[in-house]
């Protein structure tokens, strides 16, 4: 993981499961770059799709239709679970 251009471990890996955690998020984008291993770990520990963008890509109108796709999956998507 990096912000602003700097690695960060383990801690803010949980830190960031733990948001999506208290926020529910839909999906959590990632660039294709991404480590697949640290993807899958947050798919499992949250509710949230984790869709991969590539960022370099020439195709930049594709990566703008994957988007659109994910968000509007989002809105349809129940964002927490009613209990009775």
């Amino acid at each position: 993981m990096e912000t602003g251009g700097k690695k960060h471990g383990h801690r803010a890996l949980n830190s960031l499961i733990e948001k999506a955690g208290r926020e529910k998020p839909a999906a959590i984008f990632v660039q294709t770059e991404f480590p697949s291993a640290t993807a899958k770990t947050i798919t499992e520990a949250t509710s949230a799709d984790v869709i991969a963008l590539d960022l370099f890509s020439r195709d930049w109108l594709e990566n703008i239709r994957i988007t659109r796709e994910a968000l509007k999956g989002s809105v349809l998507r129940p964002r927490y679970t009613i209990k009775q």
